[in-house]
């Protein structure tokens, strides 16, 4: 009897200090990000993405780099008689850290088939973009000079 009694009292401990965790746990939460057009076309046209935090400076700060089809950014009369359109290059430059609201958002736009060559430290807190664009037989490059602060 002694038995039983110190097995249904384990047993109930066992569900006594479980329960609390069950009803705690972790939920997902779905936020409805639709009317956020800005957003919304960059999210819906990405194409790739080139760096995603490649870190400078020691870690001081983190670059994310994503290629999108842009058709804000081609003129109606760039490609004719097709439907192809140029890409853009979004940068977001962030301090190592939750700092989202001090990080910078860049974005390259209007080019055809660009390519990131290298992203590298220039004098901090400036980064320097090497891109690659144009057509296949006349590529053109560019080295750009981003700035975190």
């Amino acid at each position: 009897m002694k038995k039983y009694l110190n097995r249904n009292i384990a047993i109930t401990l066992v569900i006594a200090i479980n329960v609390p965790l069950f009803s705690f746990a972790q939920q997902v939460k779905l936020k409805d990000l639709t009317g956020d057009s800005k957003a919304n076309y960059f999210f819906a046209n990405i194409q790739s993405v080139e760096f995603l935090s490649h870190p400078l400076f020691e870690r001081a700060l983190f670059i994310n780099a994503y290629l999108i089809y842009d058709s804000e950014a081609t003129p109606t009369d760039y490609f004719v008689g097709t439907d192809e359109i140029l890409s853009s290059i979004l940068i977001s430059i962030r301090p190592d850290g939750d700092y989202y609201t001090e990080s910078k958002l860049y974005k390259m736009e209007g080019l055809e088939n660009p390519k990131i060559l290298v992203i590298q430290e220039g004098v901090f807190p400036d980064v320097i973009v090497e891109v690659e664009y144009g057509k296949k037989n006349k590529r053109k490059t560019e080295r750009i000079k981003l700035t975190s602060e």
